[in-house]
């Protein structure tokens, strides 16, 4: 009897049972689509911050790199005033602080002040360089301010004070 009936499902040309091998087929594809979809979107994004992060050091290692040169400039730059009399009447230190102490900005600005061949050349060096975002230097003095290194040592040498008058009370 069973087999009749089976035969009878089979048999039957109304389409129950092309349907419930599509849904089937449907409700088993689905969390597969949806997952690949939701992986490929997680890899989309990781891969972005990955692109970001790369470009965020090596912006910061150009702008390293960069405020060193002009340490290294203002040091030849220095020790050259030094040793030669005459160029000491030329270059103030005023001037040659402005070496070091002069912000660098990138992309660099262009402003109505520009003559066409300074703006020029500003907007070519933009569209020739590959770097994204913006960079700004600044190099601080500072001989003026507290040296946190000795503060630490002198508190450090009163820890040992107060220890050494703990333990022999």
């Amino acid at each position: 009897m069973k087999r009749n009936s089976l035969y009878k499902i089979l048999k039957n040309q109304n389409g129950s049972i092309a349907i419930i091998i599509v849904l089937s087929a449907v409700a088993i594809l689905t969390p597969i689509v949806v997952n690949f979809t939701f992986d490929a979107a997680i890899n989309k994004l990781k891969t972005s911050n990955k692109e970001d992060r790369f470009q965020s050091r090596l912006m910061a290692e150009s702008g390293l790199k960069f405020a060193m040169a002009r340490l290294k400039l203002y040091k030849e730059a220095y020790n050259f005033v030094q040793k030669n009399k005459s160029a000491q009447a030329i270059a103030k230190p005023e001037v040659l602080n402005m070496i070091w102490n002069f912000p660098f900005v990138y992309p660099i600005p262009v402003n109505a002040k520009m003559n066409a061949i300074q703006k020029e050349a500003v907007n070519d060096f933009t569209e020739k360089t590959f770097l994204q975002g913006g960079l700004n230097l600044t190099i601080n003095n500072i001989s003026n301010k507290l040296n946190l290194n000795m503060l630490r040592i002198s508190l450090l040498n009163s820890a040992i004070e107060e220890n050494d008058r703990i333990n022999t009370s």
